[in-house]
C-alpha cells in the first residue's frame, strides 16, 4: 500500500505517527513531505537534518522537504496545493495523513489544500501535539507495542534542539499513547480522526496475511477452481417475469 504522510514543520509526523510508522515499516511504501525545513523566522536552519535522521531512524528513506516559511502558509496557499498536486500524480497514494486543522494556522492550511488535492485516497488527520490540539476528537485508534513506542522516542531524540518542550519529554509521550489506548483495552496506540475512506472494505497488508488475509484467499481460491468446472446455469423463479416484462 502507497502511504503518504504530510506534515507542516519538521518534527510534526513523528510527534503524531511515529509509532504508527515504526509499526508498519515492513508493509507499506511511504513517502513523507515535510513543508517546512527550519524553525520559525529562519531559527534552526538545519532543523530538516533533524528530521531526515529521524525518519531514517524509522526506516523512511523517502523524505522530501518544502522551503515554506513558518507561519506563513497562507500567503503560499496556491503554491502548496500545486506541489501536492503533483505530488499526488508521482505517488498516487493510497492512505494519506495530514494534519488536523487546530489552533496553528498552518495545520489549517494544509489540511484545506490536503482535501482539495487527494480526492481519490483515504485521509486521516493526526494530531502533533496536545498543545496546538487540544480538543481532538479522533475516531481510529491504532495498537502500538513497546517496541515501536521506543522506536519513536528514539526518533523524537533526534530533536535536540526541542527536548525542553514539554510535548517532547518521553514520560508525557508515552502518558498519550497510553491514554489513547484506555478505550480500546490497549497499553499503547496513536490516535487518528478518519476524514475520508475511499472503499468499504480494509486493505489487508502484507503483515496481517495469515490471518483473515490467507482465509480470503483460500476461500477465493476454492470458489474459482470451482466455478471453472461447473456449468452455471441461470435460476428463474416460477413467479418471477421475464427481463422485459413490466415490473
Amino acid at each position: 500500500m502507497k502511504v503518504l504522510l504530510l506534515g507542516s514543520h519538521c518534527d510534526d509526523i513523528e510527534l503524531g505517527c511515529g509509532a504508527t510508522l515504526d509499526k508498519h515499516r515492513d508493509d507499506w511504501q511511504v513517502t513523507c513531505f515535510v513543508l517546512s525545513n527550519q524553525g520559525r523566522s529562519g531559527m534552526h536552519a538545519d532543523l530538516w537534518k533533524c528530521s531526515l535522521a529521524a525518519f531514517q531512524s524509522l526506516g523512511i528513506s523517502n523524505v522530501r522537504f518544502g522551503k515554506y516559511p513558518v507561519g506563513d502558509f497562507r500567503a503560499q496557499r496556491q503554491a502548496i496545493w500545486e506541489e501536492l498536486n503533483t505530488i499526488n500524480q508521482q505517488v498516487k497514494p493510497d492512505l494519506v495523513f495530514t494534519q488536523e486543522p487546530d489552533r496553528h494556522p498552518d495545520h489549517v492550511v494544509l489540511y484545506r489544500e490536503t482535501m482539495r488535492v487527494f480526492r481519490r485516497a483515504t485521509v486521516v488527520a493526526y494530531r502533533s501535539s496536545a498543545q496546538s490540539s487540544p480538543d481532538f476528537l479522533h475516531n481510529t485508534l491504532e495498537v502500538i507495542s513497546q517496541k515501536n513506542v521506543q522506536a519513536k522516542l528514539r526518533a523524537l531524540r533526534w530533536y535536540k534542539v526541542y527536548s525542553a518542550k514539554r510535548y517532547f519529554c518521553p514520560k508525557n509521550v508515552i502518558a498519550q499513547l497510553r491514554v489513547n489506548a484506555i478505550a480500546i483495552d490497549q497499553e499503547f496506540a496513536e490516535a487518528f480522526r478518519l476524514v475520508q475512506q475511499v472503499n468499504l472494505s480494509p486493505l489487508i497488508t502484507p503483515a496481517e496475511k495469515g490471518g483473515l488475509g490467507t482465509e480470503v484467499e483460500e476461500c477465493a481460491e476454492t470458489v474459482a477452481s470451482k466455478l471453472d468446472q461447473t456449468q452455471l446455469v441461470p435460476i428463474v423463479h416460477a413467479n418471477s417475469r421475464s427481463p422485459s416484462g413490466d415490473r
